[in-house]
């Protein structure tokens, strides 16, 4: 990334859709000065984003799905942050975390030299106002528990699980805030599931629930009664009914709707990583579960996309099931919207 010195001159601002959720970007003078999520904390001033300009956005819209698709690492952008020069200190600190791992607050203090306090270094955390893409979700409390985030603990759960997906596929050790996350929601029960059970259920799910022979049932057997569900190209779901009516909705919409699993599946803990190809074909009923525009019945447009799915088993249940798909490719494909 970029970083430019302060200026206050021209700014606007945009609201992008997201797979976590809508975000506001501001620019001023063609650089990047903030993101911001719904009721973000602390509050931003939102007198300073200027008027809202939709116009010029794509660059910054590109990047920042790749980013949530784990398609991309960096951000190459041009960035305008304002801060002090502690602010700054530890911006900078946060922006070369690796990716894939975790620091904390005090880890960042002794990197800022002796007598410097995690308090304050978490206040300048705090006040990061280009969340993700100088990433402070890594921050960690030292115990390994995920703290405080702008946006929510969800999103910054889901950021690390995007990391994690990543880090397995590509070989690395999980991001320590998952182990940690995972330890803490222990219940004290004992569970007797091996890697190799929990990827045969991940393996009966893809084949069931995703494959063309559609089996509704299946939803009871492997879904936790709360299973988190979501994917970039569908509102976020909870629970098994909400999840049964998608995929009723889905299926009616795209009656040959098949996906398949394109390499063997990777799984450490409770966590199972599967990658995918498939699609279909919109020959049946209207369609607006997606984040922009609507399909009225039977279009004919087919789509078939590719992506990398993270779930969790508990139990012998799915608990999570976090999808990272090339939506932009399959929107594109069913005419939502025009490719860059």
């Amino acid at each position: 990334m970029t970083a430019m010195a302060d200026g206050t001159q021209g700014a606007a601002h945009t609201v992008l859709e997201t797979r976590l959720g809508k975000v506001t970007v501001v620019r001023e003078e063609g650089a990047l000065t903030g993101l911001y999520f719904p009721r973000h904390w602390p509050r931003p001033d939102r007198t300073a984003f200027g008027p809202r300009a939709d116009e010029g956005w794509e660059d910054v819209a590109r990047q920042l799905g790749e980013y949530l698709g784990g398609d991309r690492r960096v951000f190459e952008l041009p960035l305008r942050v304002k801060g002090t020069e502690f602010d700054r200190r530890v911006w900078d600190l946060i922006a070369g975390v690796p990716y894939g791992e975790t620091t904390t607050y005090g880890d960042l203090a002794r990197g800022l030299g002796a007598g410097t306090d995690p308090r304050d270094v978490g206040a300048a955390v705090g006040r990061n106002p280009l969340c993700i893409v100088i990433p402070c979700h890594p921050v960690i409390g030292s115990t390994g528990k995920l703290t405080g985030y702008a946006g929510g603990l969800d999103r910054k759960r889901t950021l690390l699980e995007i990391e994690h997906a990543h880090a397995l596929l590509a070989g690395h050790a999980p991001a320590a805030g998952l182990r940690k996350l995972a330890a803490d929601n222990y219940d004290g029960k004992e569970t007797t599931m091996s890697i190799e059970e929990n990827k045969a259920v991940v393996g009966r799910w893809f084949t069931e629930f995703w494959g063309k022979d559609f089996n509704p049932a299946v939803i009871d057997e492997l879904a936790a009664p709360d299973i988190r569900f979501e994917y970039s190209l569908h509102a976020p779901l909870r629970g098994r009914d909400a999840v049964r009516a998608f995929a009723g909705q889905f299926r009616a919409a795209f009656p040959d709707l098949n996906f398949w699993g394109t390499a063997d599946l990777i799984a450490e803990g409770d966590y199972v990583v599967g990658q995918w190809e498939g699609g279909g074909t919109h020959t049946g009923d209207a369609f607006d579960d997606m984040p922009v525009g609507s399909l009225p019945a039977n279009t004919g447009k087919a789509m078939r996309f590719t992506g990398t799915t993270v779930l969790k088993v508990e139990n012998g249940l799915i608990t999570e099931e976090i999808g990272l798909d090339d939506g932009v490719t399959a929107l594109s494909q069913l005419g939502l919207i025009t490719p860059a």
